[in-house]
């Protein structure tokens, strides 16, 4: 079954709301629409935030695990010049730093998730602590979608998003990550443009 909740009346309203309130902030902030198991009552969004803006929670179920954001070193086992912890990030940091949202509403085989951006190839690495254990998340939003796709292969994904990026690098950096997600056997990528849905591997 092919990305559907765009279908839904609940998803319309969400992202009224969302594009209402990014338009009331200037256009900054970046969004993502998610649903589990085509469950419109497990349907809700997630704003990226400033970095320097102190988050200790989160509005999904298990709050926001703390993270070290910074450059990687070469063994790849601390991160340098690191915070104390990540208030906030991208939206799709956000959600990967809240990765107990997948135990709370249950067993969850069906993620739907839309961006209002595609995905970027620059956010940071990060150390995350997951129950005591650090854990190496990589640069870009791309990179940390496909960890999370490799992590939940019990999980089937779709990914739909919208606007990209207009410069030559990153704009075919971003979209052949797509390609990339779009290509693992748990994961279908659709790009979402003025109500039409595409899959990226048809383009």
């Amino acid at each position: 079954m092919p990305f559907t909740m765009h279908q839904s009346r609940r998803f319309v309203h969400e992202f009224e709301a969302c594009n209402a309130y990014r338009q009331q902030t200037g256009g900054v902030n970046e969004y993502l629409i998610y649903r589990f198991d085509s469950d419109d009552s497990t349907l809700s969004n997630i704003f990226s935030i400033d970095y320097k803006t102190p988050v200790r929670s989160s509005p999904l179920p298990g709050g926001i695990y703390p993270a070290q954001r910074g450059r990687l070193n070469s063994s790849k086992t601390k991160v340098t010049k690191p915070q104390n912890y990540q208030g906030g990030g991208h939206a799709e940091e956000i959600f990967l730093r809240s990765l107990d949202k997948f135990t709370s509403y249950g067993p969850v085989g069906r993620i739907e998730m839309y961006i209002s951006k595609i995905p970027c190839n620059y956010s940071s690495a990060m150390m995350v602590n997951v129950n005591g254990s650090n854990h190496h998340v990589p640069s870009g939003c791309g990179n940390k979608l496909q960890m999370m796709i490799e992590a939940f292969t019990n999980i089937n994904w779709y990914i739909c998003f919208d606007r990209e990026y207009s410069g030559a690098t990153q704009g075919r950096e971003t979209k052949q990550k797509m390609l990339v997600l779009d290509a693992k056997m748990n994961c279908e990528v659709y790009r979402y443009n003025n109500g039409a849905l595409n899959r990226v591997s048809a383009n």
